[in-house]
This record gives structure tokens, C-alpha cells and sequence, in this order.
């Protein structure tokens, strides 16, 4: 009976002490079950962050963005050496200018030759083969042109063509004539810059 005694004592002892480690098993799982679900919804906060992180930089991306390559005055020479560029006063605003990205004239491709006096899009073979640009800015300046150190210009205006890459299709864009300088031409043109960003959208 004794014997029968210790033995069920002994069990009982048993039981209660695995009743008891279950018992803690079963929290420290639930803890670490917690701890898990507690990292996973960190981690769901963390993507959720880097997401819309990704969409702002998406919003802050200017869209429908035209590229455009201004090309040199078809006959600026003669201006160039009196230090008249209308091509830098075109690409300077087009710059200014919203959605618009100006791309840099690709002169080392050509070698001296296939970009000069090009006032048509049959003269634009070898431009279009060194461009990426969406569109083609060409200009030419009218009047104004010195014989002699001691002459005057009598007036001054300019003319702009753009030609679309794709379409092969050209048209004029902003120009002026009568113009009492050249400075007035470098207003004109800023003055009139969105009506050639609405030509680029025809």
C-alpha cells in the first residue's frame, strides 16, 4: 500500500510539473507568435512607407515631357561673328519653359559638315540619325547684319521651323519682323516661347 502510495504520489507530482512546462510552452509560443506578428505588420508599414515613397517621386516626375534639340542658325555666321546666337537665346528659354527637356546638340558626331545652314527638313537626314530628340528647332535671322563697323541696322526679326522626328511633318513657328534690335528680338522670343511649346502638341 505504501509502495501503491509513493507511486501515485510520484505521478501526481509528474502530472502537475508537465502541466506546468506545457503550460509555460504554450505562453512562450504565443509570445513568440506575437513577436512574429508584431515584426510582419512592421515590415507590411515599412513596404506601405517605401510605396507611396515611390509614388510621390512618380508625381514629382514631369509627365508628357516633349525632348527637343535646337539646332545652329541656318544662317548665323555672319551674326556669330558679331556675337548674335539666336540658337542660345532658344535654347535658354525652351529650358525655362514647362515639360519641355532640351537636348544638347550632338556636334562631335558631325564633324564639321551635315548640321550647317539647315533651314528644311530635307537637310535633316543626318541631324535626325544623331538625335534622340522628339523635335527639331531650326531658325534664321532676318536683317540686321553690319557691312561695315559704322553701319546701323536698319531692323531686325528671325523665323523658327520645327520639325517632328516622327512624323517627318514641319511647320513655322514663332517669328517677327521689323524689330529695332537685337535685344528686342531675345524678348520677342521669350515673349512668344509657349505658343512653340504648343506647336511641338499639334
Amino acid at each position: 500500500m505504501k509502495f501503491l502510495k509513493k507511486i501515485t504520489i510520484q505521478f501526481t507530482f509528474f502530472s502537475v510539473g508537465l502541466i506546468v512546462a506545457c503550460g509555460s510552452e504554450n505562453m512562450s509560443t504565443k509570445k513568440e507568435s506575437k513577436g512574429v506578428q508584431k515584426n510582419d505588420i512592421q515590415t507590411v508599414d515599412s513596404k506601405k512607407e517605401v510605396k507611396m515613397e515611390e509614388e510621390i517621386m512618380k508625381d514629382s516626375i514631369p509627365k508628357n515631357e516633349i525632348s527637343v534639340v535646337v539646332i545652329p542658325c541656318s544662317n548665323g555666321y555672319e551674326y556669330a561673328i558679331q556675337g548674335y546666337e539666336i540658337e542660345s537665346i532658344l535654347e535658354k528659354t525652351l529650358k525655362n519653359t514647362k515639360n519641355v527637356k532640351v537636348e544638347k546638340f550632338p556636334l562631335w558626331k558631325f564633324k564639321g559638315s551635315g548640321y550647317q545652314g539647315v533651314y528644311d527638313k530635307k537637310h535633316c537626314v543626318k541631324i535626325l540619325q544623331n538625335t534622340d530628340a522628339e523635335f527639331i528647332v531650326m531658325s534664321r535671322l532676318i536683317g540686321g547684319v553690319y557691312t561695315f563697323p559704322t553701319d546701323a541696322a536698319i531692323s531686325w526679326g528671325y523665323e523658327t521651323k520645327i520639325l517632328n522626328a516622327k512624323t517627318k511633318e514641319q511647320l513655322i513657328s514663332i517669328y517677327a519682323k521689323n524689330l529695332g534690335s537685337f535685344e528686342e528680338v531675345e524678348k520677342d522670343i521669350e515673349l512668344k516661347i509657349n505658343e512653340m511649346v504648343e506647336d511641338f502638341k499639334r
